[in-house]
């Protein structure tokens, strides 16, 4: 009954940790596409640039939340095993062949939440996420549209800058 109380504990942090990472996607569209349009608006590049802010911010908060899930998930495993198998230095899971001389195998005691601990695996630190397939190709599009129209707008804002020595007068009527 403990270990099944103990799953779901884990079981809710994944879920919370699974919610934080949409909620880091829905957040970036909504600044991004905010900044964009509030560049648009006012013709100024500098919006378009710092619209490349949060995409990186959010991109890292978003690695930073699925490397601890994926943390959680192998504690979720070896709850279910009863153990846990690690490598004493850092290493890829798929490359790993575990020996006597390089892992260590230890039992989970009850309610034990200590994810850290799976962050020997290099598929679990934040650089490692930080470049997954789910996250990459959610994000860099976000960086490549936003480089393109910030050189959009120097390629317009050039081709509309008078000569220099040139001045150009508006005239303006003051209508009462």
């Amino acid at each position: 009954m403990e270990k099944i109380k103990h799953l779901e504990f884990i079981q809710n942090i994944i879920s919370r940790h699974n919610n934080n990472s949409f909620m880091m996607k829905g957040w970036t569209i909504t600044i991004f596409t905010a900044l964009l349009a509030l560049g648009g608006a006012l013709n100024n590049i500098i919006f378009s640039l710092i619209s490349l802010l949060p995409i990186v911010l959010f991109w890292y908060l978003d690695a930073f939340y699925l490397s601890n899930e994926r943390c959680f998930v192998e504690l979720f495993n070896s709850v279910v095993k009863g153990e846990y198998l690690l490598p004493n230095k850092r290493s890829f899971k798929k490359t790993f062949v575990p020996d006597n001389e390089n892992c260590k195998i230890e039992k989970i005691v009850d309610f034990d939440m200590n994810f850290i601990r799976f962050k020997k695996w290099n598929e679990n630190t934040i650089f490692a996420t930080f470049k997954s397939t789910t996250i990459l190709w959610f994000y860099l599009p976000l960086c490549l549209i936003a480089i393109l129209i910030t050189i959009f707008h120097i390629r317009i804002e050039k081709q509309h800058k008078p000569l220099p020595g040139y001045s150009i007068e508006i005239n303006s009527y003051n209508y009462q």
